[in-house]
């Protein structure tokens, strides 16, 4: 049987990579600051169900300090959004096709390599080992970011 972290894990990959569809299509409609508007209410539909869903069952956690990195996730977040949005936006604004697929697919593939920071900056802040396996897949990751970004 398969394990609960790896099934919610792979929950996660499929609606993100249909995020990344749903972002691109957004931004061909709407400018980049639109475009995160209308994520951010997309956004607050999802928390009232998820708050309401809390409030019938366990209740709200308030630790001082989950709210304060609940909040700095939250704000660093969507300070990312934004400039993924206005990315797409200005790949779509920069062609009279509306967008080079090329260029699209590198700005999801690049922002999508967020975890190897977090990865690093965990290692640096909070001490997390990373292993050799973990150290190559993220070389792979970067060197395949440097192909699609110089290729042509």
């Amino acid at each position: 049987m398969m394990q609960t972290w790896l099934i919610l894990s792979v929950a996660a990959l499929l609606i993100w990579g249909s995020w990344g569809l749903f972002a691109n299509l957004t931004t061909q409609y709407v400018g980049g600051f639109s475009a995160l508007v209308w994520e951010v209410i997309g956004a607050m539909i999802v928390g009232v169900i998820v708050l309401s869903w809390l409030f019938r069952s366990e209740g709200l956690e308030t630790s001082m300090r989950g709210a304060t990195f609940g909040l700095l996730t939250g704000i660093t977040y969507t300070i990312g959004l934004t400039f993924l949005f206005l990315a797409l936006s200005s790949v779509h604004s920069g062609s009279a096709s509306g967008g080079s697929g090329s260029q699209i697919h590198t700005v999801l593939i690049l922002t999508a390599l967020y975890p190897v920071l977090a990865v690093v900056l965990n290692y640096v802040v909070l001490s997390e080992p990373i292993s050799m396996r973990q150290l190559v897949g993220m070389g792979i990751g970067l060197i395949g970011i440097g192909i699609l970004v110089t290729g042509r």
